[in-house]
């Protein structure tokens, strides 16, 4: 059973990402806050088993850039569509048009995300057609298929806290089964980057690998960090 991994990511251009960091950080910085996540993200990914390594890019045309950050191993396609439903649909349709048989979707938000989390996902989709990393603000962090399921995605209000229960009340009367992951957090706001760091330093303080050096780095050029 051949598995894809897909990462959605943007081009970490200035005032078009992380734009909620604004109020702490210019759209500049917050922009090079948001380029570390994606190379924590695509660093953590590396140590997970999977057989195929995609980036989902946007916008559309940016291709080459993501495909540069992200490094050799991963194949970059354009997302499809406004609508992010219809955006992951079609990603994960394209990983089944082209014989991949477990499909899992992580985004660029949760930078220290434990490469295990990708290796479990997997495995509850050999017993569950669907399978979803709840976020403590409501959504979801991670979803993963085991065929494609267009109706999973449409009439979501999306970037709210009622995305998680909506999917769930999807999933439940397609009569389908879902897979659940124990939670993680999204980084979205400043507060939240303040615990990410704070995070990170406990892990590495207990003698784990740093889940966001990168992140760390980039604070520490910003002078953001103690």
């Amino acid at each position: 059973m051949t598995t894809a991994l897909v990462i959605f990511a943007r081009s970490p251009l200035p005032g078009t990402v992380k734009t909620r960091l604004h109020s702490r950080y210019t759209p500049t910085q917050a922009a090079a806050i948001y380029r570390a996540f994606i190379l924590d993200t695509v660093n953590a990914a590396r140590n997970a088993t999977v057989d195929r390594r995609f980036v989902a890019c946007d916008p559309p045309g940016s291709e080459a850039e993501l495909s540069d950050l992200a490094g050799a191993g991963w194949v970059p396609f354009p997302q499809v569509s406004a609508d992010l439903g219809e955006r992951m649909y079609r990603a994960a349709r394209h990983c089944f048009d082209i014989g991949s048989g477990r499909v899992v979707i992580v985004g660029t938000d949760v930078p220290s995300l434990p490469p295990s989390r990708i290796d479990r996902a997997f495995e509850l989709l050999a017993e569950h057609e669907i399978v979803l990393g709840p976020s403590v603000d409501g959504g979801y962090y991670l979803v993963g298929l085991s065929t494609p399921i267009r109706e999973i995605f449409r009439d979501i209000d999306w970037s709210t806290e009622h995305v998680l229960a909506q999917t769930l009340e999807r999933i439940r009367s397609l009569r389908l089964t879902a897979g659940i992951l124990p939670s993680w957090y999204d980084v979205d706001t400043p507060e939240q980057l303040d615990h990410l760091v704070e995070d990170a330093r406990a892990h590495f303080r207990a003698g784990h690998a740093d889940p966001i050096p990168h992140t760390r780095a980039c604070l520490s050029t910003l002078n953001c960090l103690d």
